[in-house]
């Protein structure tokens, strides 16, 4: 049996997902049984979905399920009314705007409000509830979520085949509400529009043959309108991440999203914000700020249900674009909320008898119907829910693993003086906390992710000692990295070297820098074997100017010791270099240069020597004066790189121009020497192999991502002491065995 203690903040949501899906089955076991539910059983299961709700409020799969366990013992115990459902239903839809609670939603309003018996009040009731599902939530969504399209079938249904007329009042009171759901769902891009469109067109000439050409004439424009924009919405947003799984049952539209299989997660996130772009272009016209930002919140909420509130990216750009629209002076708590006043769920589109009155909202009464009435201040509870600060607190509780959210939850308590240092400190020593027990839980499934939680724990840790020397000045940082002297197997050594900077940076104005050196000795205590970290402590005594004997020291205690012989060979590297600019004594270069050809060359056999030999000299005097971000502009409308070291390519970065007007070299060159144009490769973008080659400008080679990052990775020539690839020879086996002319480009 499951409870809540089956449950850990400690690790992400996305983790604990099996456990949740138990927990949900023992629900529906428990109400489809054919004996009644024991009550420690119902208590158990009400425990257990609190305990989520309060932890994973924007995880709208908790809502539904608990609603569906509350509706099925409604049933059971044959009641028309609960309390418990009421304040669920009220709670969910300040943090969810999703079809499957607001369906739960429905199923009550019908529950409580039998229209047989109830009559035209009852009805009145019902129909007020589809209104509201149909304006804030499935008029939101353009054409992913099948269920919204149901929804609206749904609706049609009730209206013109559930409710019975019985006087001419009546017949022409549904005809008004039929032809303003139709005007409503036809003036919003959904999916399937055109089927509503042909549903629309044969209803108002069955209703009224003699104006039905004024009201399909008068409505046809926005229609058109709207058609355009699902086709546009489908064409350049949707299909560029999914495939629809049913051809059959297209034409009947009820088509299903499925993921393609080319896309991985990072591209399943990036469909969420090409949506939320198309609908901030889309919406360029409608000077109504609030619409748009509805359904830029519904498009939020549905990528932290599709996502398992485990991706970072959108929490983060959730909690942006609040704070940005609360900079804005838009009330985010409407944004955040449905739900402004205790236990009503506001629709804004309802029209009122009184067109003075505030926007009104629908709330459940205890008399077992809905009333309108006007909504005011929030409550206390519902502040908290609007606030972007509270966005990120779940977040983190989400994904506890994440250090983005919590440096940047961390920032706003700091700017918005909501926090005290105790709410900011608290953020890291819990994410701190979270990591050390994912390292507990992955230490014995692969050393890749351990070093990659380590990896984590040691930023989170730079993050928080960078945080408190801004707030609490060098002692706060100290204090911080006195914590991570006690955890030397958990973290890296890139601690040390962050430290060293805070101590370097405070010691320069009282001229006492010795601290900063002292860390760094302590850390090469513990990573004497590590080839990185002594690296990057000789490039800090270099930097900072040293004395040449502490640096050489170092060099020749520590040199042999290095095992990784890439990282050996880059320390030789960087004391020639060093010896070169700043020794003062060619002859020492010379012996070091002998000292790395014993290593690394083997000059009696090796058929590359020639090269490898000028490689070493060229990148122990030239390192770091690389010029490959540096231009040779030919025209105004082209430029070329200059040359590419990478070893025996000499590659070039062809000129034509992209399609917004801007070359890939004039990319690089504004990017200057952080360019690297093998990330241009790896994105598709066109490379031409040889800059003498008799290729056409206009025709380029498109290298697959997959080669592109082979060739990225792959050792240097000089490992290989043979010629293990002639390059002729497969060249001439590619064009006997391969028609390029029958390749698609």
């Amino acid at each position: 049996m499951v409870t809540k203690n089956d449950f850990s903040t400690l690790e992400p949501f996305q983790l604990q997902l099996p456990t949740f899906n138990k927990l949900c089955q023992e629900a529906s076991i428990i109400t489809q049984s054919s004996e009644p539910p024991a009550d420690e059983d119902i208590e158990r299961i009400r425990q257990t979905f609190n305990y989520l709700m309060e932890k994973y409020p924007y995880y709208p799969m908790i809502w539904s399920n608990i609603l569906q366990f509350e509706l099925d013992l409604l049933k059971i115990s044959q009641r028309e009314s609960s309390p418990e459902m009421e304040g669920l239903l009220t709670k969910s839809l300040q943090y969810c705007n999703d079809i499957s609670i607001w369906s739960k939603y429905l199923q009550y309003i019908k529950l409580k409000n039998n229209i047989v018996i109830g009559g035209e009040v009852a009805r009145n009731i019902v129909i007020d509830g589809y209104q509201v599902i149909l304006s804030q939530c499935v008029l939101c969504d353009v054409g992913f979520d099948n269920l919204c399209d149901q929804f609206i079938e749904d609706f049609l249904d009730f209206l013109l085949n559930q409710w019975k007329p019985i006087n001419k009042y009546e017949s022409s009171m549904r005809i008004l509400k039929v032809r303003k759901v139709y005007k409503k769902i036809l003036s919003v891009p959904h999916r399937g529009i055109e089927k509503l469109w042909s549903q629309y067109i044969g209803w108002e000439q069955e209703v009224d043959s003699l104006n039905c050409r004024k009201h399909i004439s008068d409505l046809s424009p926005e229609y058109m309108k709207c058609r355009a924009g699902f086709m546009e919405w489908e064409n350049k947003v949707f299909k560029k991440y999914f495939h629809y799984g049913n051809v059959t049952n297209r034409q009947e539209n009820t088509r299903f999203p499925i993921l393609s299989n080319k896309t991985n997660k990072s591209s399943n996130i990036q469909f969420w914000f090409d949506w939320i772009h198309w609908e901030r272009n889309n919406s360029s016209e409608n000077k109504d700020t609030t619409i748009t930002h509805k359904r830029i919140s519904y498009i939020y909420k549905q990528a932290l249900k599709y996502t398992n509130l485990d991706s970072e990216e959108v929490w983060f750009a959730f909690a942006d674009f609040v704070n940005a629209t609360t900079n804005n002076s838009y009330n985010e708590a409407e944004i955040l909320s449905n739900n402004d006043n205790g236990n009503t769920i506001p629709d804004n589109n309802i029209a009122t008898t009184n067109t003075n009155t505030t926007p009104t909202a629908i709330t459940i009464n205890n008399n077992n119907n809905i009333n309108e009435s006007s909504s005011s201040n929030m409550s206390a509870n519902n502040v908290s829910a609007g606030k972007p600060i509270s966005l990120l607190e779940y977040a983190v509780i989400a994904v506890p693993t994440s250090r983005i959210l919590r440096v940047k939850l961390s920032e706003f308590y700091e700017l918005s003086k909501v926090g005290t240092e105790d709410h900011i400190k608290s953020v890291f020593e819990d994410g701190i906390q979270s990591l050390q027990h994912m390292i507990n839980i992955v230490s014995n499934n692969g050393e890749g992710t351990l070093i990659q939680y380590k990896k984590h724990l040691t930023t989170l840790f730079c993050s928080y000692m960078y945080t408190m020397n801004r707030i609490e000045g060098l002692s706060g940082a100290r204090k911080v990295f006195s914590k991570c002297r006690k955890l030397k197997q958990q973290l890296n050594y890139f601690i040390y070297l962050e430290n060293a900077k805070i101590e370097y940076n405070a010691g320069v104005s009282n001229a006492n820098t010795g601290t900063a050196f002292k860390v760094l000795e302590l850390g090469l205590k513990i990573f004497s074997g590590d080839g990185n970290y002594i690296i990057e402590y000789l490039k800090f005594l270099i930097d900072h100017n040293q004395p040449s004997s502490d640096i050489k020291t170092i060099f020749e205690n520590h040199c042999d010791k290095i095992l990784d012989m890439k990282l050996r060979e880059q320390l030789y590297l960087l004391m020639m270099n060093y010896e070169w600019k700043i020794g003062g004594d060619l002859n020492k270069v010379l012996k070091l240069s002998e000292r790395y050809k014993e290593c690394f060359i083997d000059v009696d056999s090796s058929a590359t020597k020639e090269t490898e030999l000028f490689e070493m000299f060229k990148e122990s005097r030239l390192m770091d004066m690389d010029l490959r971000g540096l231009m040779r502009a030919s025209d105004g409308k082209n430029a070329i790189t200059d040359e590419i070291f990478d070893n025996k390519a000499n590659l070039e970065i062809n000129n034509h121009v992209e399609k917004n007007g801007t070359s890939v070299s004039n990319k690089s060159y504004n990017e200057g020497e952080n360019y690297n144009p093998l990330k241009d490769i790896k994105n598709g973008n066109a490379l031409i192999t040889d800059s003498n080659a008799s290729i056409p400008s206009h025709q380029v080679i498109e290298l697959p991502p997959e080669i592109a990052e082979l060739l990225q990775m792959l050792p240097k020539s000089k490992y290989f002491p043979k010629i293990v690839l002639d390059p002729k020879k497969l060249v001439d086996y590619l064009n006997a065995k391969i028609d390029l002319s029958q390749q698609k480009h």
